[in-house]
């Protein structure tokens, strides 16, 4: 299934992205109204290698593998809480990352990708990444616990740079409060010091 358009033929994500991130302007107290065309369930009824941290099984010791299918039904139930989470992450995606027609192993992975979207959501998991593009409409290439996201690098290189910036001139904010901070507490000092040898 693919997400309803506004034209025929004319996948949403497809569209030019928008200067503000929706997903950051809805409060985490308040559920996002999914406007995908999948659900979370059938997000992961559709993919049922889908779990909480990734897709299938992760690289294992030949000690951790007995109990994998426990841990795996549990991970898959504790993804399955999270829609509200998964569709501020869609909705992220929309407004920052366009699709490419396909993915490939040479695309850039959902745990990679992801790191940018935490830049400005807070944590997410690989598999609550890997969730929001399926609902979103994003091709995945699902050759691991990984998979290949279909987005464009500019895009990316976007997001990199947008996010560079905004790291730096949040130090640069918290620099000139630590130098306001000393000269109000020198000055403070000085004060006490002509007041205390008067």
């Amino acid at each position: 299934m693919s997400p309803e358009t506004k034209e025929p033929g004319a996948h949403p994500a497809r569209q030019a992205l928008t200067p503000v991130d929706s997903a950051k302007e809805i409060p985490m107290s308040v559920a996002p109204q999914n406007e995908f065309a999948l659900s979370l369930e059938d997000v992961m009824n559709e993919h049922p290698a889908l779990n909480w941290g990734g897709y299938g099984a992760p690289r294992m010791r030949r000690s951790e593998r007995d109990g994998w299918p426990e841990r795996f039904a549990a991970e898959r139930a504790q993804l399955a809480g999270t829609e509200a989470d998964v569709i501020r992450i869609a909705h992220w995606m929309r407004a920052n990352l366009r699709p490419t027609k396909g993915a490939g192993p040479d695309s850039p992975s959902s745990y990679g990708t992801k790191h940018y979207a935490e830049n400005d959501l807070g944590y997410i998991t690989n598999g609550q990444f890997i969730a929001a593009a399926i609902m979103a409409g994003y091709p995945i290439h699902a050759h691991d616990y990984n998979p290949g996201i279909g987005v464009r690098a500019r895009d990316i290189t976007a997001l990199h740079e947008r996010q560079n910036a905004a790291r730096a001139a949040e130090y640069e904010a918290q620099a000139e409060r630590r130098y306001v901070a000393r000269q109000a507490e020198q000055h403070a000092i000085r004060g006490w010091i002509a007041g205390s040898t008067s």
